[in-house]
């Protein structure tokens, strides 16, 4: 296949001398390529390698401008709106706007607008649209506003050209606009005759400069067409390319090159499949498929439509993949130590504003939980579970400054802390990254530590530089716009291997065998997705390109890159999801529709069908069988049983493994905290009157004791914690209002003469279990044993909520079999338990819900009866023998029950 790098090689050598040319290409990529077809062309012989430029290489040298970088932009920007406002806004509000702003000058300058009548055209289509016969002696305060802020936009676009063209620096649209007004002076001083190659949508700058250039006969341009989009005036990729047919030259000179390609025969495939994922899987099968076929991977593309998909991509090559060359940038955003770094900033912004109390926990613990902290402290676990253990919800600076030499620096913070001690703390937390001997290793790690130690020593010139960065908010504001705009550029061997690209890196390239994916309504072409301030209308009137020439633009790109190829693969997506719609484009009916040959077009689905997803099991091996036995010696706790009733695969976890959730410092109290010192509230108040009748005056007296007490026990159990405000105040509230609302219905039970004794608080019972010979335990905690009216009664408190419903049973069988009867499964082990230590013919059993106070305590009732005889314990004991079995069977495996999959 000749490429058509290879043909420009080859007509250009035919009247020209390389020494006197200069190729000027749409991007430095292509660059690379056009020098191979050079060296191939000549093949090896010495010869002059002529100079290729950049089209931005190119307007540069002409303008005598430095085009600068994104992030310096932005601070010019804002220096010029200073400078044009009285009361300007702030740097981070200005921050949000700006880059639309930045977009627009860039289009207007770009394409030669004149900028003062269109201000004034602007500023009189928003007064007209605003307009309303009623209002026509005033304006209103939205047009004020809206005239206003083009008029403050006028007087920035001035400011930052001459504050920019002072120090010979300028952004994109400005360097083209003056490249244009210095051309004819620029040729006299030169004598470089230059090749345009592969350009298409030309911005008015480009296009008048390469005229008159032409006219000069100091260029030669090759366009790459294709007669089935260049002759067809409907098709919207050829719009450019017939306008430029049109220029005066070509009335006289051939207009190089129309091919025939694409009308000639291809193997195309169009392949809807599911999902993104299910499109690069789909990718990764078919590059399987061409290197079984013989086909090599120097002629093959991948590109990504959707340049998000680029880290599924490079995981979903097969391995007969071996060399891959990335040339799409890898987003900032996505490189791991950018998290690492905003977890530091965080740190700092939220440290100032708290008023500098502490290190807020949470951004302490998110910090130390990277994994790139290994590289600066020893024993990051256990430093992390000390913190959580002093359940400190700030963290003193001296506490972190201890745990390392590296922490000293980064955490000290008696200086005051601002954008330029910010930016000396990150550069110094890169610089002790750089230096580590294992990340040294690592060549990709090195390129991650280096672009991003760039950038925060760029950032800390222009702080410098520039006297409106005040706070770390901005700092932080800045460094996000920075990750979020900006890209990692991959360094590789080009020509050799898969060439992974996305849709703008593949202009003037041509490869054998192409694939595309999300080749979908949305993504190719985008549509209507503008980030512009400048309306519609205006755009069409001033000649500034809207999205209808951003779609042409990309439809030129897609059928010049097919035009080439034998093999095409084109990939989209057939469901909805976060990318974009399940739309075909439109350029696959197009192609379908009007190619004169087949195309195949058939979808790809993932099987479907519904395959029954078998429960987990674990067979119960020695090692398991010993924990569990361990577990019947100690005793069973009704919790536990009451677990694997629930869900087998839950008891194996967290009783059998004896997985826990991870303890965590308490900004907020928790459930489980407020359980606990309600529990040990109650406990210390009824202490010193086990075995005593309760009356009306002891019940007052515990009435103005227990808030005392329930502080006592916040502070022993919440260590740390402050529950004097916000959520915790109220939580605080909550556990009083218990315990004031217990001791209340205890005292107006006792007020109607109901005799209550407590008998024991916090009780552990325990009775053994014959099972087939062994003896296992059962084993738990009552929150209380008293006697109501002659009557012993275990009580459970519960902080959460309890039905009574259920805890009424018809017989015990229902326990065993439903989680729903949990509650009452754990009342009647507690009486088995009882009644094996106290040898008591009938007693209750009951919840008090601190929820359902009014519903008095909840007894157990079985048959009717809230009165559990030994009787009924017996009947129950061959249920609970057919649970203990099952579990110490080692023969019946842990079984998940799908119900709570």
């Amino acid at each position: 296949m000749k490429s058509f790098l290879d043909q420009v090689v080859e007509e250009i050598n035919l009247n020209n001398t390389a020494e006197d040319l200069v190729f000027v290409l749409p991007s430095r990529r292509a660059g690379i390529f056009l020098k191979e077809s050079w060296i191939r062309y000549f093949d090896e012989k010495t010869t002059w390698l002529p100079q290729i430029w950049t089209i931005e290489e190119f307007m540069e040298t002409i303008s005598g401008l430095k085009q600068l970088d994104s992030t310096t932009l932005l601070f010019e920007f804002y220096q010029a709106y200073v400078e044009t406002h009285e009361v300007p806004e702030s740097f981070e509000n200005f921050l949000k706007w700006i880059h639309t702003i930045i977009s627009d000058f860039n289009d207007i300058d770009r394409n030669l607008v004149d900028t003062p009548t269109f201000f004034d055209y602007i500023a009189s289509i928003e007064r007209m649209e605003k307009w309303e016969p009623k209002e026509l002696d005033y304006e209103t305060e939205l047009i004020q506003k809206n005239l206003l802020f083009w008029k403050e936009i006028e007087k920035v676009y001035y400011q930052v050209r001459q504050n920019l063209e002072k120090q010979s620096f300028g952004y994109q649209g400005m360097v083209f606009r003056k490249a244009y007004e210095v051309i004819e002076q620029f040729i006299t001083n030169n004598s470089h005759h230059f090749v345009f190659v592969g350009f298409n949508a030309l911005t008015k700058s480009e296009e008048k400069i390469i005229q008159y250039l032409k006219i000069e006969k100091r260029a030669t341009v090759f366009w790459d067409s294709d007669e089935y989009y260049l002759n067809d005036l409907t098709q919207e990729s050829g719009i450019f390319l017939r306008e430029i047919k049109k220029w005066i030259s070509y009335e006289k000179e051939p207009f190089s090159f129309i091919e025939k390609k694409l009308s000639q025969k291809k193997n195309i495939h169009i392949i809807g499949t599911p999902k993104q994922t299910g499109q690069v899987k789909l990718a990764g099968t078919i590059l399987q498929n061409l290197v079984q076929k013989g086909e090599k991977l120097n002629e093959t593309a991948f590109i990504l439509a959707n340049e998000n998909l680029l880290e599924p991509a490079l995981n979903a090559f097969p391995k007969a993949v071996e060399k891959v060359n990335v040339t799409m940038g890898y987003p900032l955003q996505n490189i791991p130590l950018s998290t690492f770094i905003s977890s530091f900033l965080k740190l700092y912004v939220n440290y100032i504003k708290f008023e500098q109390k502490g290190f807020y926990h949470e951004d302490v613990l998110a910090f130390l939980k990277n994994a790139y902290t290994d590289y600066l402290v020893e024993n990051r676990m256990v430093l992390i579970d000390t913190l959580v253990q002093q359940n400190k919800v700030f963290i003193a600076s001296e506490r972190l400054m201890t745990s390392s030499t590296v922490f000293t620096t980064l955490f000290d913070t008696k200086e005051k802390i601002g954008p330029d001690q910010i930016v000396e703390k990150v550069s110094y937390l890169l610089h002790v990254l750089s230096q580590n001997s294992v990340l040294t290793e690592n060549t990709l790690e090195m390129e991650y530590l280096f672009r991003f130690s760039t950038i925060w020593e760029n950032l800390g010139v222009l702080i410098k530089k520039f006297p409106f960065v005040r706070d770390l908010k901005i700092v932080q504001t800045l460094y996000n716009q920075i990750l979020f705009n900006e890209t990692l550029s991959f360094y590789g061997e080009p020509l050799k291997g898969l060439q992974l690209m996305g849709m703008l890196e593949t202009r003037l390239l041509d490869f054998k065998n192409i694939i595309i994916t999300s080749v979908n309504e949305g993504i190719l072409p985008k549509g209507k997705t503008e980030n512009t301030f400048i309306p519609y209308d205006v755009r069409k009137n001033r000649g500034l390109p809207t999205f209808e020439e951003n779609d042409a633009i990309f439809a030129y790109h897609f059928y010049r890159l097919i035009q080439r190829a034998e093999n095409v693969y084109l990939i989209y997506n057939t469901e909805n999801d976060d990318y974009g719609a399940g739309e075909k484009s439109r350029f696959l009916t197009q192609l379908e529709i009007e190619l004169p040959y087949k195309v195949k077009h058939h979808i790809a689905a993932e099987n479907t069908s519904e395959k029954p997803i078998k429960p987990l099991q674990i067979r119960k091996s020695p090692e398991m069988m010993e924990r569990l036995y361990e577990m019947a010696e100690k005793g069973f706790s009704p919790s536990a049983l009451n677990s694997y009733i629930r869900n087998p695969l839950i008891f194996y976890y967290q009783n059998v493994l004896r997985l826990q959730d991870v303890d965590e410092i308490e900004e907020t109290i928790d459930a489980k905290t407020l359980g606990i010192v309600v529990h040990n509230t109650l406990e210390t108040l009824y202490q010193p009157y086990i075995n005593e009748i309760l009356t009306v005056e002891i019940l007052q007296k515990l009435q103005k004791q227990f808030e005392k007490i329930l502080q006592e026990q916040f502070a022993e159990v919440y260590k740390g914690g402050d529950y004097s405000k916000g959520k915790n105040l109220l939580i605080y509230s909550v556990a009083k209002r218990f315990v004031s609302n217990f001791l209340q219905y205890e005292k107006e039970t006792v007020s109607k003469g109901n005799e209550v004794i407590i008998k024991q608080l916090e009780t552990e019972l325990k009775a053994p279990f014959d099972l087939e010979g062994k003896t296992v335990y059962i084993r738990g905690f009552a929150d209380r044993i008293d006697q109501y009216n002659g009557i012993t009664r275990v009580i459970d408190y519960k902080t959460g909520i309890a039905e009574a419903n259920k805890l009424k049973l018809k017989d015990v069988d229902q326990i065993i079999v439903s989680k729903e009867y949990d509650k009452a499964m754990q009342l009647l082990l507690y009486l088995y338990m009882y009644h094996n230590n106290y040898q008591e013919d009938k007693v209750s059993a009951g919840i008090l819900s601190f929820r359902k106070l009014k519903e008095g305590i909840m007894l157990l009732n079985l048959n009717k009866s809230t009165l559990i005889s030994k009787n009924d314990l017996e009947d129950f004991k061959p249920k609970l023998k057919e649970l203990l079995l099952e579990i110490l069977n080692e023969k019946i495996p842990i079984i998940e029950k799908e119900e709570d999959k």
